[in-house]
């Protein structure tokens, strides 16, 4: 026969006696932080980053994407994340393509993660320089509530 397992959740729930889950967890609201930024006619350089945003503390991040208006060149990486962790959401990779680049979908990039503080959420351009007049429009989802 086979054996069947609770999550965290489920056990609260079937716990006795029976508790319950925080909005985090269950009936929370998605939200979205969302960015946009035009880069200059000069283009940045290797090192230049963007503020995106902020994100809340108890935010539960839940995944996002973003996207570049123009090919980023051969060489050149977009990294997303904080100060200290530049790679927090999204790992410096090559983004020499107009698809949807996922970021916070996975565990190592933070996927599930609750926030204890409030974040500045950052692209950095870790190397080559970014292509001039290009923009980057994306989003990252949490819950709160």
């Amino acid at each position: 026969m086979a054996t069947v397992f609770n999550s965290d959740q489920m056990a609260v729930i079937l716990a006795n006696p029976p508790g319950m889950n925080n909005s985090q967890v269950m009936g929370g609201r998605t939200r979205k932080m969302c960015f946009t930024k035009t880069l200059p006619a000069s283009g940045l350089a290797t090192g230049d980053s963007i503020l995106l945003g902020e994100l809340p503390i108890g935010a539960r991040i839940v995944g996002g994407q973003f996207v570049w208006g123009t090919a980023q060149g051969a060489t050149a990486t977009t990294a997303i994340g904080i100060t200290g962790t530049t790679g927090k959401y999204f790992v410096a990779a090559v983004t020499n393509a107009l698809t949807v680049f996922r970021l916070a979908d996975t565990l190592a990039q933070n996927y599930g993660a609750v926030l204890t503080a409030r974040e500045v959420v950052q692209a950095l351009n870790a190397a080559a320089a970014w292509t001039a007049d290009s923009v980057l429009k994306g989003h990252i989802d949490y819950l709160v509530d």
